[in-house]
């Protein structure tokens, strides 16, 4: 299981000793998202890359089939990042070509990023197309509701909108420019979501009334964002700050509860 603790301070967000706060809070007393997610069968709750609760996905959680659980993946990417390309060509590509056909934009965040960067790096960017049209399948499905119901506050929907974000910043971190209708069709979804959600959903108090991994989950997507110059500093990584403070200062108050 990625928790949030080894998920944030793999990516740098909180400081080690804050973020060590923030796991054990949740560990000890766990929050309205952390069990709503349960419900909606995501095990374990909270937002790290845990997989669906399906029959195929308790075989690879379980190490069947030879498919990494979603705690390697994670290490394999973190691999990557620091520059170290895994050598198992043929295996990862042929597990990276299975993740397709992904039905929510959960789904997207847990397979997309490890799915494409097993393209760029061993597939001579042949699967891009297909990994695109997952995140078109998407969109043309739920991305509408999630923009509408984030903007009027429905958590469910703000969660899964975080999520779909995650994933188009996760994906395209790996996404080679030699394709450029692909990676501008990331960028392009990432720009127009934060536009959205920057003028309809984060003024006026919107980040504070956030759920704090949901929060943790679009600071992250906005402040990578930023880094990449996929999204302007100088507009937008206020917001990615306010995100994070506002995931951290929700854990502060958590934490002090679980004292009682």
């Amino acid at each position: 299981m990625v928790t949030p603790f080894r998920l944030w301070r793999r990516r740098g967000f909180l400081h080690p000793p804050s973020a060590l706060k923030v796991y054990l809070a949740v560990r000890r007393k766990p929050n309205r998202l952390l069990q709503s997610s349960k419900s909606q069968g995501v095990p374990g709750g909270g937002y790290g890359r845990q997989l669906p609760v399906t029959g195929e996905n308790m075989k690879r959680e379980n190490g069947m089939d030879g498919f990494p659980d979603s705690d390697r993946i994670q290490e394999l990417l973190d691999q990557v990042r620091m520059g170290d390309i895994p050598k198992d060509k043929s295996m990862l590509l042929t597990e990276g070509r299975k993740l397709r056909g992904v039905e929510s934009s959960h789904e997207l965040w847990l397979y997309m990023p490890f799915s494409m960067m097993c393209e760029t790096y061993y597939g001579n960017k042949e699967g891009y197309q297909d990994i695109i049209r997952q995140f078109s399948r998407i969109k043309v499905c739920d991305y509408d509701r999630m923009v509408k119901g984030a903007c009027e506050g429905r958590k469910q929907d703000s969660r899964e909108l975080a999520w779909f974000l995650a994933a188009c910043t996760d994906t395209l971190e790996f996404t080679s420019m030699e394709i450029y209708e692909h990676y501008r069709y990331l960028a392009d979804l990432i720009q127009a979501t934060v536009r959205i959600l920057a003028k309809e959903c984060w003024q006026g108090g919107g980040i504070e009334r956030t759920e704090r991994e949901t929060a943790g989950v679009f600071a992250d997507a906005v402040l990578k964002s930023c880094r990449m110059r996929v999204l302007l500093r100088e507009k937008y990584e206020d917001y990615g700050r306010e995100l994070l403070a506002r995931s951290q200062k929700n854990s502060y108050c958590l934490s002090q509860d679980s004292r009682r």
